[in-house]
């Protein structure tokens, strides 16, 4: 008989144990989330509302503002939240969809990384080639590329988790982790 040894749920350490270091993390990781959201945002907005920023290069920009405010999102808010509670606990399935999700915006966030330096490359080494290389069309179609790349990788690595994990949600079992699910 083969002993069944599933994982359903995970315990979340956090940063630090200690109740006044706890909320001093609170407080500073607040402080840093809160300015990433706003700065996100504020980029964001003055993109999309300026009739002078319509080059590529702040297309771009637009991007990786918004792919940034997402990947933020994905873990500091369960960071925020686990620093002030008493029971740290996060299901496989809010794992990985963390997993998930830090992946997917993590590749987005290259591929636009990489499309800002071609877009750089192209202006500076072939500047009368440029608004050919880096019409609207071609754009759009790369950080669509991008962001299709992200969600095939994001599912790979949670699919190649699945099987290597076996089924999950048979017996209760527990792991522990640091501040966020990472199988």
């Amino acid at each position: 008989m083969q002993q069944n040894n599933t994982v359903t749920e995970f315990v979340l350490f956090g940063l630090t144990q200690d109740p006044k270091r706890q909320k001093m993390v609170f407080l500073i990781f607040s402080v840093f989330y809160v300015g990433t959201i706003v700065g996100n945002m504020l980029i964001i907005m003055t993109i999309k509302f300026s009739r002078t920023l319509g080059s590529p290069m702040y297309f771009f920009l637009f991007y990786l503002s918004l792919v940034d405010a997402c990947f933020s999102t994905t873990t500091a808010p369960r960071l925020l939240v686990d620093a002030l509670s008493t029971k740290k606990i996060i299901s496989y399935n809010e794992c990985m969809t963390q997993i998930f999700a830090l992946h997917l915006f993590g590749c987005m966030e290259i591929f636009v990384l990489i499309l800002m330096a071609i877009d750089r490359y192209v202006a500076i080494c072939k500047p009368l080639h440029y608004p050919i290389i880096m019409r609207r069309q071609c754009v759009d179609e790369r950080v669509k590329y991008g962001g299709n790349h992200g969600v095939k990788q994001s599912k790979y690595l949670v699919i190649i988790d699945r099987i290597s994990h076996g089924n999950i949600g048979e017996d209760e079992g527990q792991e522990e982790h640091e501040h966020y699910g990472d199988v």
